[in-house]
């Protein structure tokens, strides 16, 4: 069960980190589809240049997309062989017994010096019953919404377009019969999946894919700022491609809250627990 729940970890830590890297590519595909930068190609020999790039990073996306969510393989960092993983009851308890499992105390040596051993005992053991019985309230809970939410993500027409296009027109060349004419190769446009429809996706699977990160990791990932935090990149790319500067950044004290945030769910369940005893 240890070597299991080791590669549960590891697996939903590099989902995670692939949903990260997508995003960072969304931001910078939107960037490239900006007007004022498509308008300095407009009618130009960069213009056909321009569209392939735009087709080219779109279907990059959607095999990234595809790889850590849809994929069902054994072996790959998937939203669906993650939560596969998980529905093991061996593994779900495991999973339990690990996350609930009281981390030390914030009191320091110095603050608990002024209380007696037995008094020190009492409040020790009331604290790991504190924070067991709210993390484990708190796994429990995550549990019961990801198992109403991710198989309807899962099953979600525009999962089963993005299905079809990696796997008819982008990881593999179908070809298909035309009438009159020769075979030709199987445009995945057809399948109607849009740019929007695929950051839509990407939106509704974030939360799923970082509950879960938290449940095997304990890692906390706040998607605003990270999502902010690629959209700067981005933006400062494109604006120093074209000649305009670096893009404006947020300030000192609202970027370093943005950093502060991701850590803070957690803690704020076991500092609940703390005060309460």
């Amino acid at each position: 069960m240890e070597a299991r729940l080791t590669r549960l970890k590891g697996y939903a830590a590099a989902m995670a980190n692939c949903y990260y890297v997508a995003d960072q590519k969304i931001a910078i595909r939107d960037g490239l589809g900006g007007e004022e930068l498509r308008l300095r190609v407009d009618d130009s020999y960069g213009g056909n240049a321009y569209a392939t790039l735009i087709v080219t990073l779109m279907e990059d996306v959607i095999r990234d997309v595809w790889a850590f969510t849809l994929d069902g393989a054994r072996k790959t960092p998937s939203l669906r062989n993650v939560w596969s993983l998980m529905q093991s009851p061996h593994a779900r308890t495991a999973l339990r017994d690990w996350f609930s499992a009281p981390p030390p105390s914030e009191w320091t040596e110095e603050a608990l010096r002024v209380f007696s051993p037995e008094q020190r005992r009492t409040f020790d053991e009331k604290y790991d019953r504190n924070v067991q019985e709210r993390l484990g309230h708190f796994f429990d809970e995550t549990m019961v919404r990801l198992e109403q939410t991710i198989p309807p993500a899962l099953q979600s027409p525009i999962a089963a377009k993005l299905d079809g296009a990696r796997k008819r027109g982008i990881a593999h060349y179908e070809m298909k019969p035309r009438p009159g004419t020769a075979h030709a190769r199987f445009d995945w446009g057809q399948l109607g999946l849009t740019w929007d429809e695929l950051k839509d996706f990407l939106e509704r699977v974030g939360p799923l894919i970082f509950d879960i990160a938290l449940l095997t990791t304990r890692g906390t990932h706040d998607l605003h700022s990270l999502r902010r935090a690629n959209q700067l990149y981005a933006a400062d790319f494109w604006s120093r491609v074209q000649g305009l500067g670096p893009a404006q950044a947020p300030a000192q004290e609202e970027w370093d809250a943005m950093l502060e945030a991701a850590t803070k769910r957690l803690q704020t369940i076991i500092h609940a627990a703390d005060s309460s005893g």
